[in-house]
């Protein structure tokens, strides 16, 4: 190929320019050659019934498609449209696992759970659905043939560590990619510290700075947590992943692979904005990779919005979470708070009609959230604190009130809280005269504004975009074999060998010993002195 574009450009091109631009050409030609050659074949798994969750997961997937990577992403969410270099293979679940799980009530009811539940739950629900897409014919047929070949398995790190068999199967380095800040036992994955006195749990509300009761709950359920993960789970991960990966060879047990192939992993926290903990070089934080770059709004809408010399207040529970499934209680303590408001109100409501809608409350099933919050006359996000939306908001510099319900809500909504960028009101509390303090307490006190715009500045001052980040970070993976110079030595510790206990029993027991062997012998000289003197005296008596 490259001999024939030569000899075009030699027949082209004059003799004497030739002699100046054919080495340029031929520099350029071979780049771009080696462009398409270096090209990975690239396996997603993310097998969870989350649209949020593989929002995260796409958005690095389709930049790596952008990128000329061959992928192939199995997830419950196609891409809609399709783009190129993109294979989409769709899972379905059975969602009556998580309506057991609730006992048919409401999402709202799982924030009743305490932490210990939630532990619990997310170690059953994960791998519940793990077991659903494995019974998939085109996850069995991947794991049957013996023709596909992937340079990088990027597996979701929520659940479903026996998918980590792709890994072996296809001797791929793996990516693990987090949709929160972070699981304890993520961070013992690669070895990165995590102390329990100033990380707090995903599955607490505290901050980085813990009083003695909150570190003392911090390590119990992080504690709890990592036994529950190690005794309980990774054992029935290893069952399953032997089950379904039966026909791989020589299969090692799964903490093993997880650990040996582990590359990197990417967690949703934000630079600048989580709070600060030690990182590993091969722990990124890639948190605002799905904020997209705003689009115009539809024009009835942004008439809406441009019209309110007040302001705008948006409200929304997520994708997970239905405004609708409000009690009546809750949902009449909102239409009286609004219908006292000088803002317009856009509530993403499920239904068609609300009951006492007042006239400066619009509803609707869905609004474009991230284009909403970057209009400027937005002046309060009212959300339930899930990641992506706490992240849109900060990233738009809009303040928040949280409603958080389940998982790492509350966690996110803490952190919004020490930034003074928005305020916390319980499910269990809602009522009138709660929502309407909080409401006004934000949309008056301008310091939550104010800090908002300030927390955005910060979090938009990055030396690369988040999916930049991503991008760059997978193809370092790819272009250094796995980058096992990256990987900590902790990974080969033992847990007493980590935390230095046998250090510790040496440095205890070696000093320890010295002084009882001391004690000893200087007991024995005394009994020996003690002896000679009895003796000495007895004698002088006989005399």
């Amino acid at each position: 190929m490259c001999q024939q574009v030569v000899a075009q450009l030699r027949t082209l091109m004059a003799p004497r320019v030739t002699a100046v631009l054919l080495p340029l050409l031929l520099v350029v030609l071979a780049g771009g050659l080696a462009g398409v050659a270096s090209a990975a074949r690239i396996l997603g798994v993310f097998p969870f019934p989350s649209r949020s969750h593989v929002v995260i997961y796409s958005t690095l997937m389709r930049g790596l498609a952008a990128r000329g990577h061959h992928v192939t992403v199995f997830s419950g969410y196609p891409l809609d449209p399709p783009v190129a270099n993109y294979t989409d293979v769709k899972l379905t679940f059975d969602m009556s696992a998580l309506a057991a799980v609730r006992k048919n009530k409401s999402m709202f009811s799982l924030g009743e759970q305490n932490a210990f539940f939630s532990v619990v739950i997310s170690h059953f629900i994960g791998p519940t659905f793990a077991e659903q897409a494995f019974q998939h014919s085109s996850i069995q047929d991947l794991i049957a043939t013996t023709n596909e070949k992937f340079d990088l398995v990027i597996l979701a790190d929520f659940f479903v560590d026996a998918f980590a068999g792709f890994a072996h199967k296809f001797d791929a380095p793996l990516i693990y990619m987090s949709p929160i800040t972070g699981f304890p036992w993520t961070n013992d994955l690669i070895g990165n510290p995590s102390p329990d006195s100033y990380v707090p749990s995903i599955f607490s509300q505290y901050s980085d700075h813990m009083s003695f009761r909150e570190r003392l709950f911090n390590t119990v359920i992080n504690t709890f947590g990592r036994l529950f993960h190690q005794l309980y789970y990774l054992p029935k991960q290893n069952s399953m992943m032997r089950q379904y990966f039966k026909v791989v060879p020589d299969l090692p047990h799964v903490s093993e692979i997880i650990i040996q192939r582990t590359a990197l992993v990417f967690t949703y926290a934000m630079p600048g904005v989580s709070y600060p903990q030690p990182l590993l070089p091969n722990l990124i934080q890639i948190g605002g990779i799905h904020v997209k770059p705003v689009k115009p709004l539809p024009k009835d809408l942004k008439k809406y919005m441009d019209d309110a010399s007040e302001g705008v207040i948006y409200f929304s529970m997520g994708s997970n979470l239905r405004s609708a499934e409000f009690s009546e209680e809750q949902r009449d303590a909102f239409i009286k708070t609004f219908s006292k408001l000088k803002q317009k109100i856009l509530w993403k409501f499920e239904e068609d009609q609300l009951p006492g809608q007042p006239q400066n409350l619009k509803i609707s099933k869905w609004f474009p959230q991230n284009d909403i919050l970057a209009h400027p006359n937005v002046v309060l996000f009212i959300t339930h604190g899930g990641i992506l939306s706490t992240q849109e908001a900060l990233y738009h510099g809009v303040p928040v009130i949280g409603i958080p319900i389940f998982g790492d809500q509350a966690l996110n909504m803490k952190t919004l809280e020490n930034l003074d960028c928005g305020l916390q009101l319980k499910y269990s509390d809602i009522n009138d005269a709660s929502f309407e303090r909080v409401v006004k307490e934000a949309i008056t006190n301008p310091k939550y504004l104010k800090r908002a715009k300030e927390v955005s500045r910060i979090f938009r001052d990055q030396p690369q975009s988040p999916l930049e980040k991503g991008v760059f970070w997978t193809e370092y993976v790819l272009r250094h074999k796995g980058a096992a110079h990256l990987r900590s030595a902790a990974t080969h510790l033992s847990w007493y060998q980590y935390l230095l206990l046998d250090v510790v029993a040496v440095l205890v027991l070696v000093p320890a010993a010295l002084v009882y062997c001391v004690l000893m012998l200087c007991r024995r000289l005394c009994c020996a002195t003690k002896k000679i003197i009895i003796k000495d005296v007895k004698k002088k008596k006989k005399q």
